[in-house]
């Protein structure tokens, strides 16, 4: 138990929730929520990279990657596209919609029960979408 990244059994989660399967049908991915963020494990090379959140680290803050914080993640889930992921979030009260893009993702914010988020992304999780 814990909040690591790393490869194969170096790689510790905290509080699992959350699954989701890349949409493009590229199921060499998955995102994986726990408590204070969202991790992308790649199933080929079992490496674990943190996206969005800080591990170990709660909160409620808007940003890009490392600079956002989540909190009690409960679910995960991708629009039809592939482009946004859903990340419900209990303690939070929130539904936040997070970009996934190649390279910079942009998003605008909102206020109540529902926000997006801006994050970085790296190129190869997400391939399919648009620039």
């Amino acid at each position: 138990r814990g909040s690591t990244d790393g490869t194969g059994s170096a790689a510790l989660f905290n509080l699992c929730f959350g699954l989701a399967f890349d949409p493009t049908g590229d199921n060499s991915r998955v995102l994986v929520g726990d408590h204070t963020s969202v991790r992308v494990v790649d199933l080929s090379t079992q490496e674990v990279t943190t996206i969005v959140g800080n591990l170990g680290t709660p909160g409620n803050a808007v940003g890009s990657g490392a600079e956002s914080e989540i909190k009690d993640v409960r679910g995960l889930a991708f629009s039809p596209d592939g482009q946004t992921l859903y990340v419900v979030e209990r303690q939070n009260h929130m539904i936040k919609a997070i970009r996934m893009c190649p390279t910079k993702c942009n998003a605008q914010c909102a206020t109540g029960y529902y926000q997006n988020l801006e994050t970085s992304c790296h190129p190869d999780f997400f391939p399919s979408c648009a620039a």
